[in-house]
């Protein structure tokens, strides 16, 4: 099994997304009684180096600055300008990462210390 430090990481969670298939902001969805995005930070944390939330909406998600996350509190950073889509959160999140990065989709629930090793 691979090991990873925490230092050796910028994990980004893409959060950006309009949720229009969702009908609603999937970020915050509830799902085994946490927000999506609290789920998979916490997951993350195990790690991080750094913990950033790229998105459309910062002014929905700068509560998570308030929040520690195995010890990192997450940095909200707006998305880049121009369309929006997959591949504006992915330039957001190569501009906004600060050490080597590992860019996550919100809605990825199952993430697993495994799977974020084997990358």
């Amino acid at each position: 099994m691979t090991t990873v430090r925490r230092a050796d990481l910028s994990c980004v969670v893409q959060a950006g997304g309009l949720s229009s298939r969702m009908g609603c902001d999937k970020a915050r969805m509830l799902f085994c009684g946490e927000p999506l995005i609290e789920r998979v930070l916490g997951r993350l944390a195990q790690v991080a180096g750094e913990l950033v939330v790229t998105t459309s909406r910062p002014s929905e998600l700068v509560y998570l600055e308030e929040r520690a996350f195995g010890g990192l509190v997450p940095r909200i950073v707006s998305d880049l300008e121009g369309p929006a889509g997959a591949m504006r959160g992915i330039a957001s999140s190569l501009t906004a990462a600060r050490l080597p990065l590992v860019a996550i989709a919100v809605s990825y629930t199952h993430l697993t210390l495994p799977t974020i090793c084997s990358v």
